[in-house]
Order: structure tokens, then C-alpha cells, then sequence
């Protein structure tokens, strides 16, 4: 009888051993989803952030062509000085 006592007493342990294992390593999963997630956003965050300056530089850029441009002209029509 103690012989099948400490068989089942055994089983018991494993069974809980294995259950607090496995409820931890789905914890840590869910853990890690969730911060995949929030790395997830933040990265799209920059994206968005790296498009919006790209825009503005692209905007200096022209804005900078358009006054070059303007600069020219203005020189052209400004009287010889010679």
C-alpha cells in the first residue's frame, strides 16, 4: 500500500511540476506577443516619423530649386553693370 502511496504521491508532483512549467512558459509567451506588439507600433511610429521629414526635405529641396530659380531670373533682369 505505501509502495502505491508514494507512486500516486509521485504521479501528483510531476503533474504539478509539469502544469506550473507549462503555465509559465504561456505567461512568458504572452509576454513576449505583447511586447512584440509594442515594437511593432513603435516601429511604424518611426516609419511614419522617417516619411514625414523626408517630405519636409524633399519640400526644402524644392522650395530651395524654386528660389535658385527665381534668384536667376531676378539676376537677368538686372541692368549691366559694366
Amino acid at each position: 500500500m505505501s509502495t502505491v502511496l508514494i507512486i500516486v504521491i509521485a504521479i501528483v508532483v510531476i503533474a504539478l511540476v509539469v502544469f506550473a512549467l507549462t503555465a509559465g512558459r504561456r505567461r512568458r509567451h504572452s509576454q513576449l506577443r505583447e511586447t512584440v506588439g509594442e515594437h511593432q507600433q513603435a516601429a511604424q511610429q518611426h516609419a511614419n516619423r522617417a516619411n514625414e521629414l523626408e517630405a519636409a526635405a524633399a519640400e526644402a529641396r524644392e522650395r530651395e530649386r524654386t528660389h535658385s530659380q527665381t534668384a536667376a531670373e531676378a539676376e537677368q533682369k538686372l541692368p549691366d553693370r559694366s
